[in-house]
């Protein structure tokens, strides 16, 4: 029975943050921002971006209900102001797509009515494939739900074995 355990234990600290990793960076990525809450007020974007690396040639999804909301990407200054005044593009449908061509902390706040002021905002960081090796951030959703439904398995078979 102890010698199970100890298996199980081993699985569920070595074996399974592997598998939470993201694919290798020449796999790109759509990032659907806010998960299942998309672009809306309300969400914490700033701990939604911390589970996420962002590679050169992924991309940003925005999902949102566009009479209410839309899409500015403005530069550090404005996204710190919430100032709309020198946007560098603007979308109002949805979803809007964003390419992550370039390395680089990229900015977008919501233009509409003092959202951006409440959270309605988003900074990332672009990472280029080659500078970073051995990253270990969880993929969007996919790694979350699997270690969610291994900790279930891990937990029944626990149970069995005592």
């Amino acid at each position: 029975m102890k010698m199970g355990r100890a298996i199980a234990l081993l699985f569920v600290v070595v074996i399974s943050p592997a598998a939470t990793q993201r694919p290798t960076p020449d796999q790109p990525v759509s990032h659907f921002v806010g998960d299942g809450d998309g672009w809306n007020t309300g969400v914490n974007y700033v701990k939604w971006s911390k589970d996420q690396i962002f590679y050169v040639g992924d991309s940003l999804v925005f999902k949102f209900w566009a009479i209410t909301h839309a899409v500015d990407e403005v530069r550090a200054n404005d996204y710190k102001n919430c100032n709309t005044d020198n946007i560098i593009s603007s979308d109002q449908t949805s979803p809007t797509n964003f390419s992550l061509v370039i390395p680089g902390i990229r900015y977008f706040i919501c233009p509409k009515s003092d959202h951006c002021s409440q959270g309605m905002k988003l900074a990332i960081n672009v990472v280029d494939a080659n500078t970073t090796k051995g990253s270990a951030a969880a993929r969007v959703g996919g790694g979350k739900s699997f270690m969610l439904a291994l900790s279930i398995v891990v937990g029944a078979m626990l149970g069995v074995m005592t």
